[in-house]
């Protein structure tokens, strides 16, 4: 039996008897394995369903029209009744919402640190091991989150109060800046 459970809309506990043998992920059904491995763990050459406005792909085409829908359109059918947040999944405002009340019920193990969603234990698990599994690919920068990797690796914009001085590209973004430089204060390409 799994050491590890997950509530049942009802607050009962379900054991988790599916593992992901690539990553953390766990579940409580077949079909719910089956479709992770499908979506995270395909190679992208064999995803035959690709948007049109950025580098997603996926095997199912619900899931890219789901895509389509919640990151290349405004809509946001899910509204924060206490500050107006609005998100595009459920999920994510049930997320929102137990940051308000304070509620954190994912701790860690090893040192007792706690978030509110299983997602942030996981990068925080990596603290321990001490893994960055994002790499930019234009320096040695390396990270735990792939926000974090994102917004260090965002593409230059014409501002002229921010360049780096060694090759010239502009950037609005101050961390791409700090990102880029040593510490003996000499700038990375």
């Amino acid at each position: 039996m799994a050491s590890k459970h997950k509530k049942s809309i009802d607050g009962k506990d379900l054991a988790s008897d599916f593992k992901c043998q690539f990553c953390p992920f766990e579940c409580v059904a077949d079909h719910q394995l089956k479709s992770h491995l499908l979506r995270k763990h395909t190679a992208k050459e064999e995803m035959k369903f690709r948007c049109v406005s950025c580098s997603y792909a996926s095997v199912e085409r619900a899931a890219l029209e789901k895509h389509v829908r919640f990151k290349h359109t405004k809509e946001r059918p899910f509204m924060c009744g206490i500050c107006g947040f609005s998100t595009h999944t459920l999920s994510s405002m049930a997320r929102h919402k137990r940051a308000h009340l304070k509620s954190k019920p994912h701790s860690c193990k090893m040192c007792g640190a706690s978030y509110a969603d299983k997602k942030r234990l996981s990068e925080h698990m990596l603290s321990h091991s001490g893994e960055k599994p994002f790499a930019c690919n234009s320096c040695s920068y390396k990270c735990r989150r792939k926000d974090n990797l994102g917004a260090h690796s965002m593409p230059p914009k014409a501002n002229p109060n921010n360049s780096t001085p060694s090759n010239n590209n502009n950037t609005n973004r101050e961390s791409h800046i700090i990102g880029h430089v040593n510490q003996d204060g000499s700038i990375r390409p």
